[in-house]
C-alpha cells in the first residue's frame, strides 16, 4: 500500500522522463519495480511531505521496498500562478533485493541506484533584469527592460514581461506574449506615477506548460510626475562692436537665453531712438535667430535703446514675452570729412636745366580720411605766354614729365592742384603747390652742381619707447640728376655723444 503522494505539473513530466530513462538504463528488475510504482501512484492518496521538501512513498507490493523523491525547495507561485523551481530535483530509487534462485535474477543483480539531474533536461534560470534608465524617471519617459537567463542545455528561451502598479490597479498584467525577445520597452504615462514592479518570466518549453514558466525575476521602479515647464530667461544682450558708434557703423546684437527644458526659443528685436520718434519699433518679428544687425545712419545719431523679447511658445502669446533684455546704445555723428593737403612738388633735376631736358615732377599729398586724391598739373612761363596752362587734366597719377624746349628758356612755374572730390569742384582745388624752374640755352653748358640735402625725416614722430624701429628718409636734389650716395650717422647716449657712422656710403 502507498501511504502518500504529491504530484505537480513538473512532477508528472519528471516522472515520465524518469521512467523512460529507467527503461533505458536499468535491467528488468528495475523496470518491473518502476511499473509497479507507476500503478500505485495513479491510485494513491496524497502523501505527507517534510518541511525540508522530501516526499517518501512506502510500498508493500513486490518490485521495490522504498522510493523517495527529494527536492531542495517547495514550489513558489509566480505572477502566472504556475510553480517555479529554482534548485535541483533529485530522485532516489531502491529496488527490492530479489529472492535467491527465482530464475529471473540472482542476489548479485540487486544494487542501489541514484538518479541525478544529469540524466534529464534541466530548467532555465532568470539571472538578471535591468533597465536602460536607472530611475526614477518622469512620466512620459520610455524605459527599456532587458532580461538575462541561462539554460544548462542551451535550449531556446521564451520571455514574458509583466507589470504591476498604479496603472494595473496593483495586479499583475501581461505586457507581452511569450516571445523570443528578451527586451521590452515600457512607455510610461501619468497613470504609472508611483512605485511599480516589473517581472520577467522565463521558460524553455520542456518543463512548464504553455501558460507557466520555470523562473522569474522582479524589479521595483518609480515613475514621478513631470516637472512643470518653466519659461525661458533672457540673460544677456551683447553689442558688437561695443560702446558708442559712429553713424554708418553696422552693430550686431546677440541675445543669450536659458531654458530649463531646452525648448525652441523665439526672438523679437525692437529699437527705440531718434529714427523711431523715440517709440518702440519691431525690427525683426518673431524669429529663431538670436542675432540682429543694425545698420546705423545719421538719423540714429543720439541715444537709442535695443530690446529683445524671448518666448518658448509654452507661456506668453505672440503679442507678449516670457523674458526680455534692454540695452542702451549711443550713435555719434560721423567726423566731418577734411580736404587733402598738398605737401610737396619736387622735380627730379635741379634748376637750371638746358632746353631739351626732361623734368620729372612728383607731387605729394595727405588726406586725413584716406580718400582718393586727384592731381592736375599746370605750367606758366615763356612757352605759355606767362599764363597758367593745364598740362594733364584731373588724374590719379601724382607725376608729370615736362619736356622742355628752347621756347621754355627762362624762368617758368610748375603748379599742382589736388582734391578728394568731397570739397572743391572740378574747376577748383582743395590744396596746391607751386615751384619755380629755370631753363637755359645750350650755348653755355652749365657747370655740374653738387646735390643739395633738402630734408631728413623719421617715419614716426615724437618721443618713442626703447626697442622701437625708426626709419629715416633723406630728401636730396641734384641739379644734374646724378646718382646720389648717402651715409647715415648717429650721436647720443649709445655712442657716448660722439658721431658714429651707422651705414657707410650707400
Amino acid at each position: 500500500m502507498i501511504e502518500g503522494l504529491i504530484i505537480t505539473k513538473l512532477g508528472e513530466e519528471s516522472l515520465r522522463k524518469f521512467f523512460k530513462e529507467a527503461f533505458v538504463k536499468e535491467n528488468l528488475p528495475y523496470i518491473m519495480g518502476t511499473i509497479s510504482l507507476l500503478a500505485m501512484i495513479f491510485v494513491a492518496a496524497a502523501s505527507s511531505a517534510t518541511a525540508a521538501g522530501t516526499v517518501t512513498y512506502q510500498t508493500s507490493g513486490t518490485g521495490m521496498t522504498q522510493t523517495s523523491f527529494i527536492w531542495s525547495k517547495m514550489p513558489v507561485p509566480g505572477p502566472d500562478g504556475a510553480a517555479y523551481y529554482h534548485e535541483n530535483i533529485r530522485y532516489n530509487f531502491w529496488p527490492e533485493v530479489p529472492p535467491v534462485g527465482d530464475g529471473l535474477w540472482t542476489p548479485s543483480n540487486g544494487r542501489r541506484t541514484r538518479y541525478n539531474r544529469d540524466w534529464y533536461n534541466q530548467q532555465p534560470t532568470a539571472i538578471d533584469l535591468s533597465s536602460d534608465r536607472a530611475g526614477p524617471e518622469v512620466a512620459g519617459s520610455s524605459v527599456t527592460w532587458t532580461a538575462k537567463a541561462s539554460d544548462p542545455d542551451g535550449n531556446a528561451l521564451l520571455y514574458k514581461f509583466w507589470l504591476m502598479g498604479p496603472s494595473t490597479s496593483w495586479a499583475w498584467q501581461e505586457m507581452t506574449e511569450w516571445t523570443s525577445s528578451n527586451r521590452w520597452t515600457w512607455s510610461t504615462s501619468l497613470s504609472d506615477v508611483g512605485t511599480n514592479q516589473i517581472c520577467v518570466s522565463v521558460k524553455d518549453g520542456y518543463h512548464a506548460g504553455p501558460d507557466g514558466s520555470n523562473s522569474y525575476l522582479i524589479r521595483d521602479y518609480t515613475v514621478t510626475l513631470p516637472r512643470a515647464n518653466e519659461p525661458p530667461t533672457a540673460s544677456e544682450l551683447v553689442q558688437r562692436p561695443a560702446g558708442p558708434q559712429t553713424a554708418g557703423t553696422s552693430i550686431t546684437w546677440t541675445a543669450r537665453v536659458r531654458d530649463s527644458e531646452g525648448d525652441q526659443i523665439s526672438y523679437r528685436f525692437w529699437l527705440k531712438g531718434p529714427s523711431t520718434g523715440n517709440n518702440w519699433k519691431d525690427m525683426t518679428g518673431w524669429t529663431a535667430n538670436n542675432r540682429w544687425t543694425w545698420q546705423t545712419t545719421t538719423s540714429d545719431v543720439g541715444n537709442n535703446q535695443v530690446n529683445v523679447w524671448t518666448r518658448d511658445g509654452n507661456h506668453a502669446g505672440s503679442d507678449s514675452w516670457d523674458s526680455y533684455q534692454v540695452k542702451d546704445c549711443t550713435v555719434t555723428s560721423p567726423r566731418a570729412n577734411e580736404p587733402p593737403t598738398a605737401t610737396g612738388l619736387v622735380p627730379n633735376r635741379g634748376s637750371p636745366q638746358v632746353a631739351g631736358s626732361s623734368i620729372f615732377w612728383t607731387a605729394t599729398a595727405t588726406d586725413p580720411d584716406g580718400d582718393q586724391v586727384s592731381y592736375r598739373f599746370w605750367l606758366k612761363g615763356p612757352s605759355t605766354g606767362n599764363n597758367w596752362k593745364d598740362m594733364t587734366g584731373w588724374t590719379t597719377s601724382n607725376q608729370w614729365t615736362w619736356w622742355t624746349a628752347s621756347s621754355d628758356i627762362g624762368t617758368s612755374q610748375a603748379n599742382v592742384w589736388i582734391r578728394d572730390g568731397k570739397h572743391a569742384g572740378s574747376d577748383s582745388w582743395d590744396s596746391y603747390q607751386v615751384r619755380d624752374f629755370t631753363v637755359i640755352g645750350t650755348t653755355a653748358p652749365a657747370t655740374n652742381q653738387p646735390p643739395a640735402a633738402l630734408g631728413l625725416a623719421p617715419n614716426k614722430d615724437g618721443p618713442r619707447k626703447a626697442g622701437m624701429k625708426i626709419k629715416w628718409t633723406a630728401n636730396v636734389r641734384d641739379p644734374e640728376g646724378d646718382l646720389i650716395y648717402y651715409r647715415f650717422w648717429l650721436k647720443g647716449p649709445s655712442t657716448a655723444n660722439a658721431w658714429k657712422d651707422m651705414t657707410g656710403w650707400t
